[in-house]
């Protein structure tokens, strides 16, 4: 009898899952062999195909595993690098690394020599986030940070990246150090923060052109399948987004922008501030946008919360994009069941 897959299932050998003394154990097919009897390398070279939540489900799963992944792999390790892991900081592989503080504090960051010190030669997760703004220029993050950011870029492992998250700003520095984001084969999601980031009670605009040559950077990679922008306002720009790959968009674009062109195949869903359309999805950009998000998203599922897939299947015919003509409906049913409501589709239904 096979039983439901637990954490890591999906990366046990082949086989049925039978009763023996009492216990559960993997059986099956001559041959196959439980994934906790593989040879230690076998076991490591699983794990570089795995994302870290991944390879924590695995670690959990019984006692021999979970020793042997903690003795070779140090999963999440925050900067400054806490005194009690420096020497497994020096010696495992580093799989996650996180910093949210001002990159100046780090001893020996000039010289790079916290990095140096560290095994990031298997890392799957890098974040650099953290108040590394200039403290009297308010636009700019430090030269600092951004020589982290940059030769972090160009020296870990290409192969094994699959999540990045960092600061960007208005300098064209800024946008030549994401020039090595292409170099990732592998890499599925990228959080973006714009230059807000530091003080979310105040409204910070990014430079319309330099917000979007970092969107296009970003997008070069066309293995990405999430991108989520933060912070990321921008001022009387038509914002494109333009990937082969992409599946889903978050983006906090502000109150005054608007969409120019997505060309997003793959997309399932998007996400994107609301606050400018004063209005609804049938009606912002002036009737255009819901036009734009069905020529350029022909697989979108979900937009803003709204079930378009459901919308499709309302229209007879059940293909993604036939949501369009049950769109006006929909936002005709939604007046008064919220505290925003469009004026135009008030006065139709009028």
């Amino acid at each position: 009898m096979e039983a439901p897959p637990g954490p890591g299932a999906g990366c046990r050998c082949s086989g049925v899952w039978v009763r023996e003394g009492g216990r559960m154990r993997r059986g099956g097919p001559s041959g196959s062999t439980p994934l906790h009897l593989l040879p230690s390398l076998v076991l490591l070279q699983v794990c570089d195909t795995l994302g870290v939540a991944d390879i924590l489900a695995l670690a959990s799963t019984n006692k021999v595993l979970h020793g042997l992944l903690h003795s070779c792999l140090l999963l999440r390790l925050h900067l400054p690098v806490p005194e009690h892991l420096e020497v497994d900081a020096r010696t495992k592989r580093v799989l996650s690394l996180s910093s949210s503080c001002n990159l100046l504090t780090l001893p020996g960051i000039t010289s790079l020599l916290p990095l140096h010190s560290l095994n990031l030669s298997k890392l799957k997760e890098l974040s650099l986030i953290g108040n590394n703004h200039v403290w009297n220029k308010q636009y700019l993050l430090t030269d600092q940070y951004k020589r982290v950011l940059g030769f972090l870029l160009s020296s870990l492992n290409s192969a094994s990246i699959k999540k990045l998250e960092f600061l960007t700003d208005e300098s064209l520095s800024c946008v030549e150090v994401l020039d090595g984001l292409t170099r990732f084969p592998n890499l599925e999601e990228v959080v973006a923060h714009g230059i807000g980031y530091f003080n979310l009670c105040s409204s910070y605009h990014m430079d319309k052109e330099i917000a979007q040559k970092i969107i296009n950077k970003v997008l070069c990679n066309t293995r990405l399948k999430v991108l989520r922008l933060k912070s990321f306002q921008t001022i009387n720009r038509c914002v494109i987004f333009e990937s082969p790959s992409l599946e889903r968009l978050d983006a906090e674009l502000g109150k005054s922008f608007e969409i120019g062109l997505l060309s997003l195949p793959n997309a399932r869903e998007i996400s994107i501030d609301t606050s400018m359309w004063y209005g609804c999805f049938y009606h912002a950009q002036n009737g255009d946008l819901k036009k734009i998000v069905a020529h350029g998203c022909p697989s979108l599922e979900n937009f803003n919360g709204i079930d378009l897939a459901y919308l499709a299947q309302q229209s007879g015919e059940g293909h993604a994009g036939d949501w369009l003509g049950q769109l006006r409906q929909y936002s005709q049913r939604q007046i008064g069941a919220t505290e925003r409501q469009c004026g135009l589709c008030t006065d139709n239904v009028e």
